[in-house]
């Protein structure tokens, strides 16, 4: 059996209540039957780094206090508008040049996640996992959400398309409207379902790469 640990890097509170229960789905399911051993993946991440208030040397600089915990890392980063889009890499790629200088963390287990626009467009993608979530029947319409999985991409502004299915689910009921449960639809997400979201899939490779090598030569 190989442990395979995993840290996560990220910018705000909801994407971490997301990532940290996709992506051990997501390694599982990559390793599941896999010529290698069983894999041994913790539930949660290891180490979670982010803070406003500190620049990328910074951060660096906490991962690599932390290196010998993890064997990969997964750097998040939404590409949100145009400003936001142009500034990915500086937000990134960048941190894993600074920990590969620091440390020499290796450049092909540090993993970039980058979401067209925000990390709620990938909350959207599953239907039936929001359908589930919210106990709702197999074939219910769902206000603002896409039909198709890639179709997320498309949403200009991800935040108010959930406010739109909330309010539509919610309005005039005699309760407030709750907040998005990321966690919940992560837990009932398919991974066959999400990688059909072009931004998703993209990561695969790259992370295919760093588990081949932890023990996975033909993944």
């Amino acid at each position: 059996m190989t442990y395979i640990s995993w840290a996560l890097y990220v910018e705000g509170t909801t994407d971490e209540q997301y990532l940290s229960v996709v992506l051990p789905k997501l390694i599982e399911h990559l390793t599941r039957g896999a010529d290698g051993p069983n894999a041994n993946i913790p539930e949660t991440p290891v180490e979670t780094f982010g803070n406003p208030k500190h620049d990328l040397e910074e951060i660096a600089k906490k991962v690599c206090e932390g290196i010998d915990a993890f064997h990969i890392l997964f750097v998040h980063g939404d590409t949100g508008g145009r400003a936001l889009a142009n500034q990915i890499d500086n937000r990134t790629c960048a941190l894993c040049d600074h920990a590969y200088r620091r440390c020499n963390f290796p450049p092909e287990r540090c993993i970039i996640l980058a979401p067209n626009r925000e990390i709620e467009a990938w909350t959207l993608a599953d239907a039936d996992a929001i359908r589930s979530t919210f106990d709702l029947r197999a074939n219910a319409t769902l206000h603002g959400i896409p039909n198709r999985p890639a179709q997320v991409e498309n949403i200009p502004d991800p935040k108010a398309a959930i406010n739109t299915f909330l309010t539509s689910l919610f309005n005039g009921r005699r309760r407030r409207i709750p907040k998005w449960p990321y966690a919940r639809i992560a837990q009932d997400q398919s991974i066959d379902v999400l990688l059909q979201v072009p931004s998703f899939a993209a990561f695969i490779e790259p992370l295919k790469v760093a588990l081949r090598g932890l023990g996975y030569p033909r993944l």
